[in-house]
């Protein structure tokens, strides 16, 4: 038994009473998950993992903030918060007992509708969302600090540290990444210069983010999703959000439908700013998106990686290299 999980089974012996059965869930690249089950019932246990590359609020702080925001705001789409460990790093959720989406499943018009109802009722309450506390992860006022923040990612993506038999594959999906960032970056400067954009978001257009907002972050529950994985939360631009959400690469959305999310997803933005920026926004939100599944390409984060999938590294950053070249929505 790892320290992790010892920790995490002593703490929910002290939810759950003695004893508990621990077993982990498939979790995320930032997280660890494990289901509890002792004499009073079962939870979810949630452990971040220690990476946090800068950011001011930790993972869990921005998870519990919005989670408690969302109990109130909109309870059927999100497990209830239980409790929080301040010293493990750890939350205790309710169990969301349901089917995880396919990757690359076609999803439901009345799943993309819940979807949006979700985010409407975060944002519902206007004031509330005044005084939300947590800017969103990489939740970046202008797009100026949007190319800033693209190009260092970028430009830390190499590959002395790869094995050499992936190397040559490694170099070539970089080209293809800066490519596609140098002719976005082109495409959005053009867009700034004739004023289609503005540069700078206006406050009061700001509107509450899941974050990592999309069907790879749900499981459907009862005919319906319940979203999870808020450790991305917080107050962003609703061009990036709705940008992202047509981005993600593991369930994807209907591209066809882009307009129709955009009508419903403008709560305090205009509908003809929202689809404007969203659109400036997306050229280089798809280099970032690479850059996401080429992270192993960044020498930082290239141990915790190798600590995830283990002897299989190397295939499953050959099958990432592959997908580079895809195209998408706003090229």
């Amino acid at each position: 038994m790892s320290t992790h999980e010892a920790e995490v089974r002593q703490w929910a012996e002290e939810l759950l009473g003695a004893p508990a059965n621990v077993s982990p869930l498939t979790g995320g690249a930032n997280n660890h998950l494990f289901r509890c089950r002792g004499p009073e019932g079962d939870l979810v246990i949630k452990r971040y993992r220690e990476q946090n590359f800068g950011a001011e609020v930790s993972r869990r702080q921005a998870e519990v903030i919005f989670l408690r925001h969302a109990s109130i705001a909109t309870p059927e789409f999100v497990p209830q918060l239980l409790a929080v460990h301040e010293h493990g790093d750890m939350i205790a959720m309710t169990l969301v007992d349901g089917d995880p989406y396919e990757a690359g499943a076609s999803i439901p018009e009345s799943d993309l509708e819940a979807a949006v109802d979700f985010y409407r009722k975060i944002n519902s309450d206007r004031e509330a969302v005044a005084r939300y506390p947590v800017a969103a992860r990489e939740g970046y006022r202008s797009i100026s600090e949007h190319i800033r923040h693209v190009e260092q990612r970028v430009a830390a993506l190499s590959v002395a540290h790869l094995p050499a038999e992936i190397r040559q594959a490694g170099r070539s999906s970089i080209d293809e990444v800066r490519r596609r960032f140098e002719a976005a970056r082109g495409s959005v400067m053009r867009s700034l210069d004739v004023g289609e954009v503005a540069d700078e978001l206006a406050a009061e257009h700001l509107q509450l983010s899941p974050g990592d907002f999309g069907f790879h972050n749900a499981t459907r529950v009862a005919g319906k999703p319940v979203f999870i994985d808020f450790e991305y939360a917080g107050l962003d631009d609703p061009a990036k959000t709705l940008a992202d959400f047509f981005l993600q690469p593991r369930c994807p959305v209907d591209r066809t439908l882009f307009g129709r999310m955009a009508t419903r997803i403008s709560v305090a933005m205009p509908f003809d700013h929202l689809v404007c920026r969203a659109r400036a926004l997306g050229g280089l939100l798809s280099a970032k998106w690479l850059t996401i599944i080429l992270a192993p390409l960044d020498a930082t984060r290239y141990p915790p990686f190798v600590a995830r999938y283990g002897a299989e590294s190397v295939g499953e950053l050959s099958r990432r290299l592959q997908r580079a070249d895809r195209p998408c929505l706003f090229e």
